[in-house]
């Protein structure tokens, strides 16, 4: 038990990782490029 979390969520949390850090590797530049272009108008 770390913090309230229970060591069977700490591994599911740990599985889900991977997605979200491919998600947003995605995400990151698509979101860039819309500043850049909503900047520069």
């Amino acid at each position: 038990m770390i913090g309230g979390y229970n060591d069977i969520e700490i591994e599911k949390m740990a599985e889900g990782i991977p997605e979200v850090v491919e998600v947003l590797k995605r995400r990151i530049p698509e979101m860039m490029a819309v500043f850049q272009s909503a900047t520069q108008q």
